[in-house]
């Protein structure tokens, strides 16, 4: 009997057999239509008796005619079948791999810690993600400079330099003027927890899904695209109160010295001696590698929202990072951020002089991927020592996790309950009322990895598990009024992630280890 894994592999050992054949465009654009399979297939879970039958004998039969298959065509026909049958009709997900208008996404079994595909395998999302040189923020009043090349974001789209301008000015410009932002195309999604199965999908038009027990879920507009005065339309948006793309600083945030002129390379404020002047000084998105631009760190989450203001700019807040994670998930259907990326997680006792400059996934543009120490660009950790890297990037976002800790805007937590605020012009702390809405969960009250997450969020529900499974990372807390930062520091280890949550920090604490983004 044929086994899924044993098909797929035929499939790709006659991919390398036909390939040598493909002498016109034609026949390479069939061979590449009867790759589809090998690349998108899906393991759907939760077969009836009959489907599973019906599923073993397509297997049976693709084998043994892709094993003696020959033609291109015929090869692509083969293919194509097994994509709507097996995917489409037998798993009843309603969703042909190779239609791109489909969602993308996963289910996680968390009882199990297993994940199933959810639609297509393509990141069609993800892949429109960009690092763009920008005059503040667009979606607080700034704009598109100029996008930067998808691989190299030293350089512009036609080759022309970059590096004065994501270093924050322009060769004789102010050196305050310019940021880079990574720019994401508005889109839809649902997270959904059914019994003990998590649903993640994302789309660029709005859709529904069928989930396994015949509940049907509708989309919404990811929260991270909304207006203030949004409101629910008929069909789940509010298109005149939403912004087409979601603009995300590039790097965690470098101090800038309004009196001096002068973006801080020691961005430690508890050590170089820095006064902070909260009307004009600013955080900054740049990265100038020459001078080892350090992010800042010693800031209360309050002056960092006020910098970040001043530089026409939000600092990270719930919404977008819960955004970044979802979009991870979709991708990679895995939570162990570091086994997938890596991340700067492994650099022994903490000290500030250890921490990285911002920029070091330059080179990078906007894929995923990591730096190492000897300056290696690598896009998987595959059999690469953990201790080597020193910057990781996800589609442009640098650092999302490792390096420093990130204060979170729009949370305040009170006794490890999270309230959260979506209206972005009304962050504050230690409020817990009006604009700051109860999430309707209360979050351990235990230090520990990670068990499993809140349905519709990514807050905490339990901990108990391990740096090998579930969620992966760890979840620190305290009692009483805190404000939540994210993504661990260099020396965190296994207990670092894009899923590691600190609620254990006041308002007015400026710890070394923690900064902006």
């Amino acid at each position: 009997m044929a086994t899924e894994k044993e098909t797929l592999q035929s499939i790709l050992t006659r991919i390398a057999t036909l390939a040598p054949m493909a002498s016109t465009s034609a026949k390479l654009s069939d061979l590449i239509e009867g790759s589809k399979y090998a690349t998108q297939a899906s393991i759907h879970p939760d077969l009836t008796a009959s489907q599973k039958a019906a599923k073993q004998a397509i297997l049976d039969k693709s084998k043994t005619l892709l094993d003696g298959e020959t033609d291109l065509t015929q090869f692509a026909y083969l293919t194509k079948a097994l994509d709507n049958y097996l995917i489409k009709d037998i798993s009843g997900s309603g969703f042909s791999l190779s239609d791109l208008t489909s969602p993308m996404g996963g289910i996680h079994d968390e009882v199990n810690d297993v994940w199933y595909d959810i639609g297509h395998n393509i990141p069609v999302v993800q892949m429109q993600r960009r690092r763009a040189v920008c005059t503040g923020n667009p979606m607080w009043g700034g704009s598109v400079y100029r996008y930067l090349d998808e691989s190299n974001s030293a350089l512009f789209e036609d080759g022309a330099s970059a590096t004065a301008y994501v270093a924050g000015g322009s060769l004789t410009g102010n050196l305050s003027t310019y940021q880079t932002y990574v720019e994401t195309p508005k889109h839809y999604y649902i997270q959904k927890k059914i019994g003990g199965l998590n649903y993640y999908a994302v789309g660029l038009t709005p859709f529904t899904i069928t989930t396994l027990s015949g509940k049907i879920l509708t989309s919404q507009t990811d929260k991270a695209f909304r207006k203030s005065g949004w409101v629910a339309g008929t069909d789940g948006t509010d298109s005149a109160n939403e912004y087409d793309y979601h603009y995300t600083p590039a790097f965690e945030a470098v101090l800038f010295d309004t009196s001096a002129s002068l973006t801080i390379a020691i961005g430690d404020l508890s050590t170089n001696g820095i006064t902070l002047d909260t009307a004009s000084d600013k955080l900054l998105s740049v990265a100038n590698l020459s001078l080892y631009l350090q992010p800042c760190t010693s800031i209360t989450r309050a002056n960092a929202r006020l910098l970040h203001a001043n530089a026409t700019n939000k600092q990270w807040h719930w919404h977008s990072y819960s955004m970044t994670r979802r979009l991870y998930l979709c991708e990679y259907k895995n939570h162990n951020s570091q086994s997938t990326i890596g991340g700067y997680t492994e650099g022994g006792s903490f000290v500030y002089t250890k921490v990285a400059p911002t920029g070091t996934t330059l080179y990078l543009g906007n894929k995923t991927g990591v730096i190492l120490n000897n300056g290696s660009i690598i896009p998987t950790i595959s059999g690469v020592s953990t201790s080597a890297i020193i910057g990781m990037s996800y589609r442009g976002e640098e650092n999302i996790f490792g390096n420093i800790w990130k204060w979170c805007d729009g949370v305040n937590v009170n006794n490890w309950i999270p309230y959260v605020c979506d209206i972005n012009d009304a962050y504050v702390d230690n409020i817990f009322t009006g604009d700051y809405i109860q999430a309707g969960v209360a979050q351990p009250t235990l230090n520990a990895y990670q068990s499993t997450v809140q349905d519709g969020s990514f807050f905490v529900k339990a901990v108990g598990s391990s740096s090998l499974k579930d969620i992966t990372d760890y979840y620190y807390q305290a009692s009483g009024s805190r404000v939540l930062c994210l993504g661990g520091r260099l020396i965190d280890g296994s207990a670092a992630g894009l899923g590691a949550l600190v609620c254990g920090y006041a308002s007015s604490d400026l710890p070394a280890i923690i900064g902006s983004r």
